[in-house]
């Protein structure tokens, strides 16, 4: 046999040994589906990406927190100008893990609070220029159905069932035209918006995860930033799937029907674990491809 055609045999026996492309396509994808997927942390929600929405109620309680220079600052124990304190109210903080929202406090979330219930979470775009929220957003209206001016491109719709009934949400791309609550009341109008009406395009649905009533100390044993704190009532955790979004930096905000506190947070969302997949597998077809030809 020449050295050509023992050449051609061996070069043939290593290919007979190749697993078909599909197989190797599947090989990758769960591989990578690992690789891409974060490992739960069973002792963080994350990033704290809370941001001070510039209104504080006043006086001198826990409920006066707000801003870097007031007692500490931060949303923890704080609800907004005017508005009746306690935890049974606070919004205290949003925080991200990967594409993974979580916000926490001691309203709610389900079940709401003295006929007060849940709003919507609605997201905009960090493209140099912040939503209106806090003493931007007053002057919006209240208690009233209105365009959405506040800049917000999505928002997800949360739907709460009641007692053991499934909770569940929907993701929309919304723009300007797009109809929204505004809060309950005129001295809260700094919250604004309030809850998704009608417009925009569905995304996709899904599934929160609910979580509560918490105590301190387990609800402080995930997280990673500074300890929260509550006047005997508890805490409560939402944490919905923002990897519908593209990759970059936005702006998410939060409140009640009645406005008495506002959540705002700034912070950034990875690349879809989707797409990372889909793009992986692709240039792994074309890997094989070539290496066949070769």
């Amino acid at each position: 046999m020449t050295g050509t055609n023992q050449l051609a045999t061996f070069r043939e026996m290593v290919m007979s040994l190749l697993p078909k492309p599909w197989l190797v396509l599947a090989v990758m994808l769960l591989v990578l589906g690992f690789q891409g997927t974060p490992v739960a942390q069973a002792t963080s929600y994350g990033a704290n990406i809370t941001l001070y929405d510039g209104m504080v109620a006043g006086g001198t309680g826990w409920y006066n927190r707000g801003g870097a220079g007031i007692l500490g600052g931060g949303e923890d124990q704080e609800v907004e100008a005017n508005c009746t304190t306690g935890q049974v109210w606070d919004l205290e903080g949003f925080y991200l893990q990967g594409a993974k929202l979580t916000m926490i406090g001691g309203f709610n979330f389900k079940a709401g609070y003295d006929n007060v219930k849940s709003g919507d979470i609605f997201i905009k775009t960090d493209n140099g220029t912040a939503p209106k929220y806090g003493p931007t957003a007053k002057g919006t209206g209240y208690a009233s159905t209105v365009s959405n001016s506040f800049g917000y491109n999505y928002v997800v719709k949360l739907n709460f069932g009641a007692g053991s009934a499934a909770d569940t949400y929907v993701a929309y791309l919304i723009d300007a035209g797009t109809q929204v609550k505004t809060v309950g009341y005129k001295q809260n109008e700094g919250a604004n918006p309030w809850q998704y009406v009608s417009g925009g395009t569905p995304i996709l649905s899904g599934t929160p995860k609910v979580s509560g009533k918490m105590s301190n100390a387990a609800i402080n044993a995930g997280l990673s930033g500074p300890a929260l704190a509550d006047d005997g009532y508890g805490h409560y955790v939402v944490t919905v799937d923002l990897g519908f979004l593209p990759q970059g930096n936005y702006y998410v905000h939060f409140t009640e029907g009645c406005g008495n506190d506002d959540l705002m947070g700034h912070g950034a969302v990875p690349v879809p674990g989707s797409v990372l997949l889909l793009g992986s597998g692709l240039v792994g077809l074309v890997m094989l491809r070539r290496v066949r030809r070769s």
